[in-house]
């Protein structure tokens, strides 16, 4: 091995030697301790040492670039597949028409929407297939106008539009439409996406958001975290804060101190998962009274069923408490004149029944006076 160690001090001081046969000579596999790059170098070695040492396999030889273009196909044929590809996997509509108004492609998202087979419409009018009748022939009008023209009203517009589907039921579906000139004639691609389901959404969140804001309640949303997300106009005329003012901040900015607890306790209830949840209490307006209100809340969940928030009707009921405690303190003071010849023998006590109720509009001359008329006829 005494030719090999020559080798090696003349090649690479000390590097790792790979040998290989190429052809008729040997060569070997150099990874150079200065860059660590590998380089190969031709290497003449006695017979003895040849069969003396055990060599790697041959590389195979580098196919030439002819021979990977053959392999991967023909630009033509690639461009076929990668557009199938993309038909294929495609989540929206995609359809072609040539100049006589009939189907050349109906991807399988077509398909999934319309009901028909590939196999069933290519070939065929696209007018007769999925345009309802009462828009056939302007599509047919359009096509004729495109073709003597090059000009179309609807190419590069995306807009929304009714088509039909094979059980005949109408669907409304977001329409993009361009053109491409092929061998001298147009093909039109159309790509369309079925909205049906997501307009009959927003129409209904108009419908909500109408109610909402024309409701005689103050209807206000906030979040779990307690911060305000809606507003409607009676809320603003309840409680004098616009919308712009409220949005965003804490809902106890609409109680009095000793109301917090009791805020955060509901929104815990309502975190919890419990239903709707009715109370009685007093709120505080933005030029510091505090009306009675009536509150109605219920959770908000978003489309996984998870609570994301609350929402609140609130109506105010100062004068119905005002006239139940009303009523009550004149029972109150009238049992308490049924049983006493005078107004002096009484009076601390009906003192403290009106200051109990808080209304110090309580008409005592009058429920005297029913006493008095009482006690004459008795």
């Amino acid at each position: 091995m005494a030719g090999l160690c020559r080798l090696r001090s003349q090649y690479l001081s000390g590097a790792r030697l790979s040998y290989y046969p190429y052809g008729s000579q040997y060569q070997t596999l150099v990874l150079s301790e200065k860059d660590c790059l590998p380089r190969v170098k031709p290497v003449s070695l006695p017979a003895v040492h040849v069969t003396s040492y055990q060599f790697m396999k041959p590389w195979p030889p580098m196919s030439s670039e002819q021979d990977q273009r053959n392999k991967v196909g023909s630009p033509a044929t690639t461009l076929e597949a990668l557009s199938r590809t993309f038909l294929d996997s495609a989540l929206d509509c995609i359809i072609t028409m040539d100049a006589t108004g009939r189907v050349r492609e109906f991807n399988p998202a077509a398909e999934r929407v319309f009901g028909f087979r590939r196999d069933e419409v290519v070939g065929k009018e696209l007018a007769s297939l999925i345009i309802p009748p009462r828009l056939r022939e302007r599509h047919r009008q359009g096509l004729a106008h495109y073709l003597k023209t090059g000009e179309g009203p609807l190419l590069g517009r995306l807009i929304e539009i009714a088509a039909l589907r094979r059980d005949s039921t109408e669907i409304l579906v977001a329409l993009a439409i361009s053109a491409t000139d092929i061998d001298g004639s147009p093909v039109f691609t159309a790509y369309l996406r079925d909205i049906t389901e997501q307009k009959r959404v927003e129409d209904a969140n108009r419908r909500l958001a109408a109610i909402i804001e024309s409701s005689g309640d103050a209807i206000i949303s906030i979040d779990l975290d307690g911060r305000i997300t809606s507003w409607n106009k009676e809320a603003e005329r309840l409680f004098g804060y616009s919308a712009g003012e409220i949005i965003g901040k804490p809902i106890t900015i609409l109680l009095p101190p000793e109301g917090h607890n009791e805020e955060l306790a509901i929104i815990e209830r309502i975190r919890r998962g419990e239903g709707i949840i009715r109370y009685e209490t007093v709120q505080r307006r933005k030029d510091g009274s505090l009306p009675d209100i009536s509150l109605t809340i219920s959770p908000i969940n978003d489309e996984s069923g998870h609570v994301i928030g609350a929402s609140k009707i609130a109506r105010d009921i100062t004068e119905r408490v005002r006239t139940e405690r009303r009523r009550g303190t004149q029972y109150v003071v009238s049992n308490l004149l049924a049983g006493s010849w005078t107004l002096a023998e009484v009076a601390t006590q009906i003192l403290e029944a009106i200051a109990s109720s808080g209304d110090r509009n309580l008409d005592l001359r009058r429920s005297s006076r029913r006493i008095a008329l009482s006690k004459r006829v008795a």
